[in-house]
C-alpha cells in the first residue's frame, strides 16, 4: 500500500458519514439477497441447528438489545444500505412475511441467509442458497404482478434497488477444503471462473425478474478476518485468501462490463462497492480510522477473541465502536456503518463505475 495518503482518505470517510441523502421518492423498494453480511433473520425460520444469530451477545446494540439474526451487534449492511436510499432499515426477512399479502413486500424484501454463497454445495442443508432467494424473488414478482398488474409491478421493479452481496463463503469452502496445501494461480482461475460462469446465470435471472438497478457488495478482505489471523503463527493475514478475493471482485466487474455491453442485461446500471478496498486501507492504518483492534474480535473467546463462538458466555469487549470485527467474521455495527456510507457516496477508489448514489438518480 506505499504511496497511499491514509490519513487524507480517513478524512473523506469521515466527512463522507455525514452526507446522507433521502431516496425514498426516487426508491420504491429494496431487494436484498447474499449472505450473513445482509441476513436480517432468514435464517431463523430454518429448522435444524444451523447458522443463526438469534441469541446473545448478538443484537446487544440494537434497538431493545434484540438479538433479530442479524451478525452483529447491532444494525448491519443492509440496514445502512437501504436507510441511505430513505427507509428506516433493512427491508423483513423473505421468510417472516405472509408471501400473499403485497402490502408486506411493496416496500422490498430480504432474501440473504448466513453461509449461503453462489454454489448450492455451498451452505448446503444450513442456508438459503443464492439460487433459492431467487427462486423466492421469483414468487415475490408473481404476487406483486397480480396485485399491481404486470406493466406497474415492472415498473416498480424496474425503480428498486437490488442489493447482493455473495461469494465470500464459496471462497471459504475452497480454501478450506484444500486441507493446508498450496493453491496455484490455475487452482484458483478455474474456480473463480466457476463462481462467474454460475453468477452469470444468476444475474440474468434477476434481471429477467426485474433488477435494473444492481449494487455489488464486494468480497471483502477475507484472509484478514480474526478467524483465519487466530491460525497463523504471527497472526498475520492469509495472502491466498486475499488473492481469491481479489480475483473474484476484479472478475466480477469485468463480467459485467461485458453483460450490459452486450446488452444482455439491458438497462441494467450497477455500482460495485469494493470492501476490500475499504478494509485493506483501515486495516493498514487503524488509528486514522478511529479503530484500536482490527485483527481481533469483540466477542468471542481464545486466541484473537476468535477461536470461540460470540455466545451469551463469550468474551465481550466493552468498547465495541473500537473494533473492526465483531465476531470471528463478522463486521461490527460502526464497520458496516462506513463501508455501507462509501459505498453510497465513495469515490471511484471505493466504487467503480458510479456509487450508489449515483446509481439511484439514473
Amino acid at each position: 500500500m506505499v504511496g497511499v495518503n491514509y490519513m487524507l482518505i480517513a478524512t473523506v470517510l469521515l466527512i463522507s458519514t455525514t452526507v446522507i441523502i433521502p431516496m425514498v421518492d426516487a426508491i420504491p423498494a429494496v431487494f436484498v439477497f447474499g449472505d450473513s453480511i445482509l441476513d436480517v433473520g432468514n435464517n431463523n425460520f430454518l429448522p435444524g441447528n444451523r447458522s443463526k444469530a438469534n441469541h446473545p451477545f448478538y443484537g446487544v446494540d440494537y434497538p431493545g438489545r434484540v438479538a433479530t439474526g442479524r451478525f452483529s451487534n447491532g444494525y448491519n449492511g443492509a440496514d445502512f444500505l437501504s436507510m441511505l436510499v430513505g427507509f428506516k432499515q433493512s427491508p423483513p426477512p423473505f421468510l417472516s412475511v405472509t408471501r400473499t399479502r403485497v402490502e408486506e413486500m411493496v416496500g422490498g424484501l430480504n432474501y440473504a441467509s448466513g453461509g449461503s454463497g453462489i454454489l448450492d454445495v455451498t451452505g448446503e442443508n444450513a442456508s438459503l442458497s443464492l439460487n433459492t432467494q431467487i427462486e423466492y424473488l421469483e414468487k415475490t414478482v408473481k404476487t406483486l404482478k397480480k396485485c399491481m398488474g404486470s406493466d406497474k409491478a415492472a415498473r416498480h421493479m424496474s425503480k428498486s434497488i437490488f442489493i447482493l452481496s455473495t461469494g465470500n463463503n464459496d471462497i471459504f469452502g475452497f480454501f478450506e477444503a484444500q486441507n493446508g496445501e498450496k493453491i496455484n494461480s490455475t487452482q484458483k482461475d478455474q474456480y473463480i471462473n466457476l463462481l462467474l460462469s454460475t453468477l452469470k446465470t444468476q444475474l440474468q435471472r434477476m434481471h429477467k425478474l426485474g433488477a435494473r438497478k444492481l449494487v455489488i457488495v464486494g468480497s471483502t478482505t477475507i484472509g484478514c478476518v480474526p478467524a483465519f489471523r487466530a491460525v497463523t503463527p504471527t497472526g498475520a493475514c492469509l495472502e491466498d485468501l486475499n488473492d481469491l478475493s481479489l480475483r473474484y471482485n476484479n472478475g466480477t466487474v469485468k463480467l459485467l462490463d461485458k453483460l450490459i455491453s452486450s446488452r444482455a442485461l439491458k438497462g441494467m446500471r450497477y455500482s460495485h462497492a469494493n470492501v476490500f478496498a475499504m478494509l485493506s486501507d483501515v486495516i493498514s492504518d487503524p488509528s486514522s480510522f478511529g479503530y484500536a483492534k482490527v485483527d481481533t474480535a469483540c466477542c468471542g473467546g481464545g486466541r484473537l477473541n476468535a477461536a470461540e463462538s460470540c455466545t451469551v458466555n463469550a468474551t465481550l469487549c466493552t468498547n465495541r465502536n473500537d473494533y473492526l470485527f465483531w465476531d470471528s467474521v463478522h463486521p461490527t455495527q460502526v464497520a458496516a456503518d462506513l463501508v455501507a456510507t462509501n459505498a453510497f457516496n465513495g469515490s471511484r477508489r471505493y466504487t467503480t463505475p458510479i456509487n450508489i448514489q449515483e446509481l439511484v438518480t439514473l
